[in-house]
């Protein structure tokens, strides 16, 4: 039985979740359930036999640049099912049961983020176009240091970092994207929800913000690796950023960055690679967004991955 979620259903949710993503830590989940679990835009499917859900998709609302208009989407995230319920047909029929909610609700798409190439595949089959994608870059710390100018102003990042809020990030990625064909925006309580989540996970954002540009990063250090899961901003301030990135992590010898395919910086670097995927919620092929080409590749962004 496909329902959406109800009280009382919390416990069960989170034991999908801590068996499907393992890698998750107690305290992400709990920050999860605690701030950003909506019973009303949870669709899960019951195992009436024990009267418990055993697969969930969470559904966040945003919305996309097309043809220059602004149209809301879903963003399906955590879409899951129980190890020992897989194989059943469940997520598939969950896939289409946020189709028809999308759909009654006037929300053109939804979109989401697989984990894998494998799940990409899995997505493919139900109607979902591979669409936004990311530059990914993978530097040495030395090569960091060179592009940033590093060694002429050693320690600087130390002091350049600006005091910034939840609003200010919000405003500085709506103010860099916002123009582009393809963008996912999400409003000012998922930004500041997304900032907290990644905080309580370990990591930072980092900020410069000046009179006239300003740039910020989300990080992540993973043993010797600093994970830059998304750098936006204006090509001024950039190579401020990184030296505060440096500068943050000394111990790091490797840079793993995501950064939109229109970011000047970072263009004679790395790959662009997709990122995320598109279902209309009529089934039709949304063939303006798949058609993008170079800066104006969709872009998302901000996954909570």
């Amino acid at each position: 039985m496909i329902t959406l979620a109800r009280d009382g259903m919390r416990n069960d949710l989170e034991r999908i979740w801590r068996l499907c993503f393992p890698s998750d830590s107690l305290e992400y989940v709990k920050f999860f359930f605690d701030n950003r679990y909506n019973p009303n835009k949870c669709i899960v499917y019951v195992d009436e036999e024990v009267g418990r859900p055993v697969a969930m998709i969470h559904l966040f609302d945003a919305n996309i640049t097309e043809d220059y208009d602004i149209v809301p989407v879903h963003y399906l995230y955590a879409a899951a099912t129980r190890p020992d319920h897989q194989g059943r047909g469940y997520m598939g029929k969950l896939l289409r049961a946020a189709q028809q909610f999308a759909k009654a609700r006037g929300v053109r798409y939804t979109v989401l983020a697989p984990g894998s190439y494998s799940l990409m595949k899995f997505y493919e089959k139900h109607k979902y176009y591979r669409c936004f994608k990311n530059r990914v870059i993978n530097m040495s710390r030395g090569e960091m240091e060179i592009i940033s100018d590093w060694k002429s102003h050693r320690g600087e990042g130390k002091n350049v970092t600006s005091k910034f809020t939840d609003k200010e990030i919000f405003t500085i990625r709506r103010e860099c994207l916002i123009d582009r064909e393809g963008y996912i925006s999400w409003s000012y309580q998922a930004v500041s929800y997304a900032m907290r989540v990644h905080e309580v996970s370990g990591g930072s954002v980092l900020a410069v913000i000046t009179n006239t540009d300003a740039d910020y990063a989300f990080c992540e250090q993973e043993e010797e690796t600093v994970r830059i899961s998304e750098f936006v901003g204006t090509e001024g301030n950039s190579k401020k950023l990184v030296r505060v990135i440096l500068d943050k992590y000394p111990s790091a010898e490797r840079f793993s960055i995501r950064v939109p395919t229109s970011n000047v910086f970072f263009s004679a670097y790395g790959d662009v690679e997709v990122s995320a995927m598109i279902r209309s919620a009529e089934d039709r092929q949304p063939t303006a967004l798949l058609t993008l080409t170079e800066n104006h590749f969709p872009y998302m962004g901000l996954p909570l991955d």
